[in-house]
C-alpha cells in the first residue's frame, strides 16, 4: 500500500513537472517575443531619432540661410534708405564734356505754372578691364566675332613674326541708363545765407516776404508762402504768381535790408529732381530679357539655319513673340538653345504660352519647345542613355520612340542607334517619369512571358528573350518578397546627399545599400541583408531618400567652372582658390575634373563662391 501511495505521488510529480517544463517553455517563448519587441522598438527609436537629427541639420542649415538673407536684404535696405535720403542724387566723377541741346518742347495745358522742365538722358560706359597681354576687339557684325571664336585658335603677323592667339567672348559687366528729370520751378526760389538776428521767426518771415513782395530787381511780386529754417539759415520762397521766379535765374546775389542794415542773400532755383526709366545694360539686364529652350532638335539642319527657325518662331505674334536680339544655338547642351529679346515685356509673353511647336518646311514633323526664365535654381537638364534593345522582339523599337516623344514631350530624343540604344535630354523629374513608363512595359512584357513559358510549345528563342528581360528588368524593379527597392536620382544631387546628409544612406547592418552611376544619372539600390528585416523597412529607407532628393533638386544649383589652359599649374591655382574659400561656404560641394570643376549648393552660395574664385585666380594671373 506504501509503494502503490509512492508510485501514485510520484506519478503527481512527474505531471507537475511536465505542466512546470510547458509553463516554462512558454514563458521563454514570451520572453523571446518580448525580446524581439524590444529590438524593433530600439531600431525604431534609432531610426525615428536619426530622422529627426537630419530634419533638425537641415532646419538649421535652412534657418542659416534665413539668416544670411535677412542679413543682405538688411545692408540692402539700408543703401536704398542712404541713397534716398540723398534726394535721389547720384554721385559719380564725370569727365567735362560738351553737352548738345536737342529741341525745346512748347508750352502746353500740363504746365501752368509756368516751369521749367529739362531731361537728360544719362547713359554710362560699361566698364571692362583687360589682363596683361589681352586686347579687345568690337565688330559692327556680331556673325564675324562668333566666327572667329569658333576658330578658337589663330595666327596674326606682327612686325614680321607671328603670334598663336586664341578667341574668347568678352562679357561685360553692368552698366546703367536712366533718365534724369529736372523741374525748376517757375514760383519758387530758394534763399540761403539768411543772417541771424536776434528777432523772432515770425518776423524774419514777414521781413523776407516783404523784400521780395517789393522787390525791383529780377522780378518778383506778391507771395503765397515764405518757409523759414532759422537753424540752416535758409528759406524758401513761393510767390503767387506762375512765372514770378523767372526773373531770378540769373541772380545768385540779392539784397536785404533789416534792422538798418545791408546782406547779401543767396538765391538759386528750386528743382524738383527724381530718375525714371532706371535701367542696368549689360549682362544683368540682358538674363532678364532671355528664355532657355529645350527639346530643339539635334543634328537634324545646319546650327546656322536652326537658329534662323528659332528666331523667326520667337518673333511671331502668334507665339506671344516679338523683337529678338540675340539666339544663341548651339550651346554645351544638345538641345538647349538661348533666346534673348529686346524687351523684357515679350520674355513674360512668351512664357505665358501653353504650347510651342517649332515647325518649318524644312522639318519632317513639328518638335514640342519648352521655355524657362534663364538661370532657374534648379538643374535644367539631364542626359541618359536607354537601351531599347529589349523591346524590340515585342515592338517596332520606332513606333515605340514616337509613342515616347508624344508622352514626354519635354524631352528631346536622339536618333535610335543600331545597338538599339538612344540619348535621352531633358529635366530629372521628366527623365524619371519616362523611366516609370519604361517600367510598367516591361512588367506587362514579364507577366506575358511568364504565360507564355507554361505552355509547352515555347521555343528556345523566346525563352532567351525572357531570360535577358527578366535579368534588364530586375535591375529596376523591387523584388516580389520585397527584399530590393530602387531609386533612380540625379548625379549631382547623389553626390551632395553623400557629403552632407551620409547618415541617410547609413541604417543598419540588415540594410545594404549600394550605388551604379551612369554619368547624370545614378541609381541606389536598397537591399535586404538580415533573415528578421521587414519590407516594410526597406520602402521607409526609399521614401526618405526620394523625399530628400526631391528636395534637394529643388533647392541646389550647379555652377561650372572651366579651365582656359589646362596646365597642371593652373589646376593647383583652381584647387587652392576653392580650398581657401571652403571654410566660408561649407554647405558648397566642389567636384573637381579634368576639365572643369562643379559647384553645387545653394543659389546665392554658388554665385558668391564662384564669383570669389573667379577674383582669387585672376588676382593670381596677374601677379606672375
Amino acid at each position: 500500500e506504501r509503494v502503490e501511495k509512492a508510485e501514485k505521488a510520484k506519478a503527481d510529480l512527474l505531471l507537475c513537472k511536465l505542466s512546470a517544463d510547458e509553463e516554462c517553455v512558454k514563458a521563454e517563448q514570451e520572453l523571446i517575443k518580448l525580446k524581439d519587441f524590444q529590438e524593433k522598438q530600439r531600431k525604431d527609436i534609432i531610426m525615428s531619432r536619426d530622422t529627426h537629427e537630419r530634419e533638425l541639420y537641415l532646419l538649421n542649415q535652412e534657418n542659416t540661410e534665413l539668416k544670411r538673407e535677412i542679413e543682405k536684404l538688411k545692408d540692402d535696405l539700408a543703401e536704398c534708405s542712404s541713397v534716398l535720403s540723398r534726394d535721389g542724387q547720384i554721385k559719380k566723377k564725370v569727365v567735362e564734356m560738351k553737352m548738345k541741346f536737342t529741341h525745346m518742347e512748347d508750352m502746353k495745358d500740363d504746365y501752368p505754372d509756368m516751369n521749367t522742365h529739362c531731361v537728360f538722358g544719362v547713359t554710362t560706359k560699361i566698364p571692362f578691364r583687360l589682363n596683361q597681354n589681352q586686347a579687345l576687339i568690337t565688330f559692327e557684325d556680331e556673325e564675324v566675332a562668333r566666327r572667329l571664336i569658333k576658330m578658337d585658335k589663330h595666327t596674326v603677323n606682327l612686325d614680321n613674326k607671328t603670334a598663336d592667339v586664341r578667341v574668347k567672348p568678352f562679357m561685360l559687366e553692368m552698366g546703367i541708363k536712366f533718365e534724369l528729370h529736372v523741374t525748376i520751378s517757375g514760383k519758387k526760389i530758394n534763399i540761403s545765407e539768411v543772417p541771424e538776428l536776434s528777432i523772432p521767426e515770425d518776423w524774419m518771415r514777414d521781413k523776407l516776404e516783404l523784400n521780395f513782395y517789393k522787390s525791383e530787381q529780377g522780378g518778383g511780386g506778391e507771395v503765397e508762402n515764405v518757409n523759414y529754417d532759422k537753424q540752416s539759415r535758409t528759406a524758401v520762397i513761393t510767390f503767387l504768381r506762375p512765372g514770378a521766379a523767372n526773373g531770378f535765374v540769373r541772380c545768385n546775389k540779392y539784397p536785404f535790408f533789416v534792422n538798418g542794415r545791408w546782406y547779401r542773400l543767396s538765391v538759386s532755383p528750386n528743382t524738383d529732381v527724381h530718375l525714371e526709366k532706371f535701367q542696368a545694360t549689360g549682362q544683368a539686364a540682358k538674363s532678364a530679357r532671355t528664355v532657355v529652350i529645350t527639346g530643339v532638335p539635334d543634328g537634324l539642319l545646319h546650327n546656322d539655319v536652326m537658329t534662323d527657325i528659332l528666331m523667326i518662331h520667337f518673333q511671331m505674334s502668334k507665339n506671344n513673340g516679338g523683337d529678338v536680339e540675340e539666339v544663341k544655338y548651339p550651346t554645351m547642351k544638345k538641345g538647349v538653345a538661348y533666346v534673348t529679346f529686346e524687351d523684357q515685356e515679350v520674355v513674360e509673353s512668351v512664357l505665358k504660352k501653353d504650347e510651342h511647336r517649332l515647325e518649318d518646311r524644312r522639318l519632317s514633323r513639328y518638335y514640342p519647345l519648352k521655355v524657362t526664365r534663364y538661370c532657374e535654381n534648379v538643374f535644367s537638364s539631364v542626359t541618359s542613355v536607354l537601351n531599347m534593345s529589349v523591346f524590340k522582339d515585342q515592338f517596332v523599337l520606332e513606333d515605340l520612340i514616337e509613342e515616347f516623344k508624344k508622352k514626354s514631350t519635354a524631352l528631346s530624343f536622339g536618333p535610335l542607334q543600331s545597338n538599339g540604344h538612344i540619348s535621352v535630354q531633358g529635366s530629372f523629374p521628366a527623365i524619371k517619369l519616362l523611366r516609370d513608363f519604361l517600367l510598367l512595359k516591361a512588367k506587362s512584357l514579364s507577366k506575358k512571358d511568364k504565360k507564355e513559358d507554361s505552355k509547352s510549345h515555347q521555343g528556345p528563342k523566346r525563352r532567351l528573350q525572357q531570360h535577358r528581360l527578366t535579368t534588364e528588368t530586375s535591375n529596376f524593379v523591387h523584388d516580389a518578397d520585397g527584399e530590393k527597392q530602387v531609386v533612380v536620382l540625379d548625379t549631382d544631387v547623389y553626390h551632395y546627399m553623400k557629403n552632407f546628409f551620409s547618415t541617410t544612406f547609413l541604417i543598419n547592418d540588415d540594410v545594404v545599400i549600394s550605388d551604379i552611376t551612369d554619368g547624370d544619372i545614378t541609381t541606389v539600390y536598397i537591399e535586404n541583408a538580415g533573415s528578421r528585416s521587414a519590407a516594410g523597412q526597406l520602402l521607409r529607407v526609399k521614401e526618405e531618400i526620394e523625399n530628400r532628393s526631391v528636395e534637394l533638386h529643388k533647392a541646389l544649383r550647379k555652377e561650372r567652372i572651366y579651365y582656359k589652359e589646362h596646365t597642371r599649374d593652373e589646376k593647383r591655382r583652381y584647387k587652392w582658390a576653392c580650398e581657401s574659400l571652403k571654410p566660408d561656404y561649407p554647405y558648397v560641394l566642389i567636384i573637381p575634373y579634368d576639365t572643369h570643376i562643379d559647384v553645387i549648393g545653394n543659389s546665392s552660395e554658388v554665385f558668391e563662391f564662384t564669383k570669389e574664385v573667379s577674383n582669387k585666380t585672376q588676382s593670381l594671373f596677374q601677379t606672375r
